[in-house]
């Protein structure tokens, strides 16, 4: 499964669970979740930043684009 699936499978299913949530929220909840899994107790505050600062730039590029 690609990772653009995998947040339009979690914007689903979070919102059929009466969690609405944007393509970007439930992207960042997958970078998040995958990280932990890979890091587990190595997982830092770096690790978040970054994930913030792609998610910003990657968010920021599709709203020029449209």
């Amino acid at each position: 499964m690609t990772h653009k699936e995998k947040v339009n499978y979690l914007r689903i299913e979070l919102s059929l669970s009466k969690i609405g949530v944007d393509n970007k929220t439930a992207d960042r909840i997958i970078c998040i979740y995958e990280g932990l899994l890979e890091k587990g107790g190595k997982y830092s505050i770096h690790d978040s930043v970054n994930i913030e600062m792609e998610l910003d730039r990657k968010y920021a590029k599709k709203r020029l684009k449209t």
